[in-house]
């Protein structure tokens, strides 16, 4: 199974809490591909958009796709996680309701 790793958006100088580190940030290249994943909840993926929107007016996004899960329920396999990984530089999967 392939490795899940959690960025927090955090600045640079801000301090660390106690046992965590900060995630390696790289800069983006100039057609970074931005990938939401859609798991079906109500208006989740509008919320997901928005923050896309966001996201493209703020960084260096050349093009914005969309995974569909076929349900909320359904984790998305490794294979997949895979894909996903190889071909986005970020991606953004809501969670909750």
């Amino acid at each position: 199974m392939g490795t899940i790793r959690v960025h927090r958006p955090v600045p640079p100088r801000a301090e660390v809490e106690s046992g965590g580190e900060l995630a390696e940030r790289r800069d983006l290249p100039d057609d970074a591909v931005l990938t939401i994943i859609d798991n079906g909840k109500p208006r989740g993926r509008d919320l997901i958009e928005r923050i896309a929107d966001g996201l493209r007016r703020r960084l260096s996004i050349g093009q914005v796709e969309v995974h569909t899960k076929p349900s909320a329920g359904a984790p998305i396999d490794a294979d997949v996680a895979r894909m996903l990984a190889a071909r986005s530089h970020l991606v953004i999967s809501g969670l909750g309701d």
